[in-house]
Order: structure tokens, then sequence, then C-alpha cells
């Protein structure tokens, strides 16, 4: 008895991880900004990161309309949107040919982008840069993307393990005037971004801790650090606000548990930041 109860527990769980990791689900976030310029109350963001390479429909349709459905003033991207070292990017790639909206759609690598083996060389990289470009998409690795007549801009940096890497140099510089938004795909540099004057860091990373577990968030980093003190939501700090999400996809080694995949739409407002 004790086998067969073991046995459906163990079908049940593995059928839920299948239909939970199918779910992809729109959360929505409103962020308040201090000072916000009043052409930017109502601002949309769509975010996502952390795709691994996975496909919801058919060459990634049933995202691209998700993501379309939100009307965003525009799309970021925060890395690892590749899995591994044989992923060649398609996922991705379909993923942008199937997005109707003309919304700027920015992107920053992620550490699986980084460590592959195939972008590794400069051939494969340039190939799969100009298939991002092809499709609209700005990479800022190191550079900044600012929106035509709007006091807003948007600054990125290709993610490094390197835990004393210093800011200046990696990110692109901030516009005096201007609400400035920082794409890092580890939040770990949050609090360093905040420092250096970044009113909003959007990441990824941390999968929501992976295992969710209620009332105490997400268990474990990909980094191996158990309860990681940014794993999902929105966090603040010295009046710059944190947007975490948990992700698109999934690696081998890290299978979500109770956190389906999600879009985050944010809505930037006047405000005191906490």
């Amino acid at each position: 008895m004790k086998k067969l109860t073991f046995i459906a527990c163990t079908l049940g769980l593995a059928v839920h991880q299948l239909i939970e990791h199918e779910a992809i689900k729109l959360v929505e976030r409103t962020i308040a900004i201090r000072d916000l310029p009043a052409e930017l109350a109502g601002f949309r963001i769509a975010h996502i990161s952390d795709l691994h390479g996975k496909r919801f429909g058919n060459s990634n349709i049933r995202l691209a309309k998700l993501i379309d459905s939100c009307n965003p003033d525009v799309l970021c991207m925060t890395g690892d949107m590749v899995n591994g070292t044989r992923d060649d990017g398609s996922a991705l790639t379909e993923l942008l040919m199937n997005l109707k909206g003309k919304y700027p759609r920015l992107y920053v690598s992620g550490n699986h982008e980084n460590r592959s083996i195939w972008l590794s060389d400069k051939a494969n990289w340039d190939s799969f840069s100009k298939n991002l470009e092809r499709y609209g998409t700005a990479i800022l690795n190191g550079s900044s993307y600012c929106l035509e007549g709007l006091p807003i801009c948007f600054h990125g940096m290709k993610d490094s393990r390197d835990k004393h890497l210093k800011l200046e140099g990696v990110l692109g510089p901030k516009r005096d005037g201007a609400l400035n938004i920082a794409l890092i795909h580890r939040p770990t540099r949050f609090e360093a971004a905040a420092n250096a004057g970044y009113d909003l860091i959007l990441s990824g990373h941390i999968h929501g801790g992976v295992i969710r577990i209620p009332f105490a968030g997400g268990l474990l980093s990909p980094d191996k650090a158990l309860f990681p003190k940014y794993d999902k939501g929105i966090f603040h700090y010295f009046g710059s606000a944190l947007c975490i999400t948990s992700g698109l996809g999934n690696t081998r080694v890290y299978p979500k548990l109770m956190n389906r995949p999600e879009v985050v739409l944010i809505r930037l407002m006047p405000g005191e930041a906490m």
C-alpha cells in the first residue's frame, strides 16, 4: 500500500510539473517612482527572462500573443534566453519573429549566453546577434537605448560572474533628466546599481528561488544559495526599485516547482518609492 501511495504521489507530482511548466501567466506590477515625469505615468514595460530555449506553442506563438496582449511601450529581455552549449537561439528568434507589436525590444545576455560554446565563437555570436537585430532587437551589452521624445533611458550590461566588477564602463551611462532603467541579468548587482543612481533595475537569473515555499519565498538560487535575498517580485533600496521575474523556462539542473512561467507587465506611476 505504501509503495502504491508513493508511486501515485510521484506520478501526480510529475503530471503537475508538466502542466505547470506550460501554464504561462501574466503578472502585473505597479512601481511607484519619485518625481516621475508626467509623460511617463502609466508607461508599460513587458519584462521577460530566462527563456532557456523553451517554446510555448508552435514557434513560441502563445508567448508572443501574451506579450502583444499587454500592449507594452517596450519589451525588456534580461538574459538566459538560450540554454546551455547546444542551443542555437532559435526559440528566441521564433518569439521575436511572431511578435506583432511595434514596440522597442531590448536585450542583455545572461550567463547561459556567455558560457555557450557556440556563442564563444565570434562567427556564431555575429549570426545570433544579427538574428536579434533583424527582428528589431537592440542588444544593450554595455550600451544604452533612449526613447525618442520621452525622458526615459534603458542601459544594459553583459553578464559577468566577477563579484568585484564595477558598473562604470560595463553599464550604459545614465542620462541626466531622464528615468534611468538598468537591465542586469543578476539581481545581486541591484544595490550597486541603486547606489550608482539607476532608478529601476530589471533582472532574472534566480528562477524565483526555483521551488516556491508558501510564506517563505524561493528555496534555492542557481548560484547554490539557500533562500536568496532577491528571488521574485519588487524590492526597494534607497529610492531605487528592483523587479525580478522568476522567468519562463527551466534548466535540467533546476526544474521549478510551484513556480509558473511568467511575463511581467510593469506600470510606472508617480509616488513615493520605499
